[in-house]
C-alpha cells in the first residue's frame, strides 16, 4: 500500500524531497515503474527521483540504471559514480563499461573513454546472455552486434583522443564544448 500511495500521489519528486524509506520489495517495484518512465516513455526527470528511491531501499541494481538516466540529463561525475557502485555489483556486463565510457568522454577523459571502451569489447567476446541482449540491443542501432557498437565507440574515440595530443587548438575548442554539470 506504501508503493502504491507513493507512486500514485502528486507530490515534489526532487531527490532532498522526504518520502517514506521503501521495503526491497517496494523498491523493486518501483524501479520496475522507474525503467518503463525511463526506457519507454523517455521520462529523465520524472524517473531520477524514483530510482534515488530504489536505492535508498537497497536495490544495487537501480545504480546502473540511475547511470544511465544520470547521463541522459548530462550529469556524468553523478553517473560515472552509479557507474562504478553498478560495476561493483555486476563487472561482466560490457554495457556498463560501454556506458561509464561515454559518461567518460561527457567530461573530457578521453584516456578513461577509451579504457572502458577497451573492456567492454573484451566482455562482449564472451558467450552470455547478458551479451545476447546487448547485441539486440545494438541491433536497434543499426549494429550488427554490441562488440561492433563498440568498436565503432572506440575507433571515434581514439582518432579524437590522437587529434586531441596533436592539436592543442582542437584540445582547446573539444573541451569548451563540454557540459560540465553536476546535480544539485
Amino acid at each position: 500500500m506504501k508503493l502504491f500511495s507513493f507512486l500514485f500521489k502528486k507530490n515534489d519528486l526532487s531527490p532532498d524531497s522526504s518520502l517514506p524509506k521503501l521495503s526491497k520489495y517496494d523498491g523493486l517495484q518501483l524501479l520496475e515503474r522507474a525503467n518503463k518512465i525511463f526506457y519507454n516513455e523517455k521520462g529523465s526527470e520524472e524517473a531520477l527521483p524514483l530510482y534515488d528511491k530504489v536505492i535508498d531501499s537497497g536495490i544495487s541494481e537501480g545504480y546502473i540504471h540511475r547511470a544511465f538516466c544520470l547521463q541522459s540529463l548530462k550529469y556524468h561525475f553523478e553517473a560515472i559514480e552509479d557507474f562504478d557502485k553498478g560495476i561493483q555489483h555486476e563487472s561482466q556486463n560490457a554495457n556498463h563499461f560501454f556506458g561509464r565510457g561515454n559518461s567518460k568522454g561527457g567530461i573530457g577523459d578521453f584516456q578513461g573513454q577509451v579504457a572502458d571502451y577497451k573492456k567492454a569489447i573484451e566482455l562482449s567476446n564472451k558467450n552470455s546472455e547478458q551479451n545476447e541482449l546487448n547485441n539486440l540491443g545494438a541491433k536497434a542501432q543499426g549494429f550488427e552486434t554490441a562488440k561492433a557498437l563498440y568498436e565503432s565507440n572506440l575507433s571515434f574515440a581514439n582518432t579524437k583522443l590522437e587529434m586531441i595530443n596533436s592539436n592543442e587548438l582542437f584540445k582547446s575548442k573539444l573541451l569548451e564544448k563540454l557540459e560540465l554539470k553536476r546535480r544539485n
